[in-house]
């Protein structure tokens, strides 16, 4: 697979290359939780957002709002809890043609954050600091 550059603008509209997120683009289904998705496309902006929600009854009941966007010179992973005011925001610290890494050393949990794609339709995630280890695994819904 060769690496692809994308235009993914920062925070002030300009256009900047930066590395390919498409294949995180669409559904992903949690198969460790029932009806927990993650949701990933390209605004009009072209930043990605997301979603993390869960069906209930049909009805998305959203867990976090999420984007991945482009700031000076870094990429940038952001997470908006509903009862929150303030985002989370990591910084990304590994970017390949299929994963990610972002941290913040700063936060509680967690303090890193990685996405790693398997093949086509499994992405792994896991969610980390010294005392606590998460891991998911996600295959595409759509």
């Amino acid at each position: 697979m060769s690496a692809k550059i994308r235009s993914i603008s920062n925070t002030n509209n300009s256009k900047e290359e930066g590395p390919d997120f498409d294949w995180l683009i669409g559904v992903w289904e949690n198969n460790q939780t029932n009806n927990t998705y993650e949701e990933w496309h390209w605004d009009e902006d072209k930043q990605l957002e997301g979603l993390g929600y869960r069906l209930v009854q049909g009805e998305k009941v959203v867990s976090e709002h999420i984007r991945i966007f482009q700031r000076d010179d870094e990429f940038i992973y952001e997470a908006k809890l509903p009862n929150h005011d303030d985002p989370i925001v990591f910084r990304i610290v590994r970017i390949t043609e299929g994963g990610f890494t972002c941290e913040n050393v700063d936060y509680d949990f967690p303090k890193k954050i990685s996405y790693e794609l398997n093949g086509y339709d499994i992405l792994h995630t896991q969610l980390s600091s010294s005392k606590r280890h998460l891991k998911f695994d996600f295959r595409k819904v759509q």
